[in-house]
């Protein structure tokens, strides 16, 4: 009796382990599963990881959504260095007005800090391959094909109309406290007055700036066009002369005083000028090519696809 009961038992876990494969891996298991789940028809099968109708519901192809988890299961090796995902983590993190905001949002989306640095640690391996994987694409960009590229857009190698200012920043972003904002209006406010009574403008933008990037030059953002920088801020410098500074003035991220410095007018480019231009584009182009031969290649791997209807 007892040898019959364990001969029994072993049927049935050798059963057991032979259903769950058979849901792991047979598609229409898992299309019959899916659906009583609420999720749709399975549409494809990655590494036994299953893609749905609602998965689609986003705008997301069904082709992207193959590729991307093919790529997760090729970039599992992949290593990221912990001081990447650090940078990411806080850039995030950044965009959020305090501590609470931040863990608020987490929370609102069912995360923890430690989720969101995995799914960081997983997009960043997943680029890390791609990126191997395209590098390993010979791309080449020969002078016939920039010369030809160049004569076929002329029109785009234009440079437009630049300036060259130095401007005194104090953040105060849309969304900030407005006791906070406040503060920072009368600050700035304060060094408009220092200005006007004949104060060095590269001295206070050192001591007062909180631009990082610029403030040990004297503020000074170099030349540049009205796609390079926030509308505002090229609405304000474009009614100043040069040497001119102006008043106080708002942009979404917080609190300017400019002063411009030069202004270069439009012209076309020559093609050696454009030639560095061109090379990016045409080379972009190429990579551009390599990724969706990369993608088609991944969807290929599918287990199983489900037919367009």
């Amino acid at each position: 009796m007892k040898l019959r009961f364990w001969m029994m038992m072993a049927l049935v876990c050798i059963g057991g382990a032979l259903a769950s494969e058979l849901v792991v891996w047979c598609a229409v298991c898992r299309d019959i599963l899916g659906r009583l789940a609420g999720h749709g028809h399975l549409v494809a099968l990655v590494h036994q990881r299953g893609i749905y109708e609602s998965d689609l519901e986003n705008g997301t192809s069904k082709e992207q959504l193959i590729a991307a988890q093919n790529v997760h299961w090729l970039s599992r090796n992949e290593s990221v260095p912990k001081a990447m995902v650090d940078r990411d983590y806080d850039l995030i993190k950044a965009q959020f007005v305090d501590e609470n905001g931040f863990q608020s949002a987490l929370r609102s989306n069912w995360l923890w800090p430690v989720c969101l640095r995995a799914e960081i640690e997983e997009q960043r391996r997943d680029l890390r391959w791609i990126d191997n994987k395209i590098s390993t694409v010979l791309i080449n960009v020969s002078d016939d094909e920039c010369r030809q590229f160049y004569e076929a857009h002329r029109d785009a190698f234009v440079q437009p109309l630049r300036f060259r200012a130095n401007h005194i920043f104090f953040a105060a972003p849309d969304g900030y406290p407005a006791e906070v904002i406040e503060t920072k209006r009368r600050a700035i406010e304060a060094v408009a007055t220092d200005l006007a009574r004949g104060a060095d403008f590269s001295r206070l933008a050192a001591q007062f700036s909180e631009d990082e990037a610029t403030k040990a030059n004297g503020g000074d953002l170099n030349y540049f066009s009205s796609w390079r920088i926030m509308p505002e801020f090229f609405g304000a410098i474009a009614k100043l002369r040069v040497g001119e500074t102006s008043e106080p003035f708002r942009s979404h991220l917080g609190f300017h005083i400019a002063r411009l410095i030069d202004i270069k007018a439009a012209r076309a480019l020559s093609f050696e000028e454009a030639r560095p231009e061109v090379v990016l584009a045409l080379e972009n182009e190429k990579r551009r090519r390599a990724l969706q031969s990369l993608v088609a290649g991944l969807v290929r791997r599918a287990g199983f696809v489900r037919s367009s209807r």
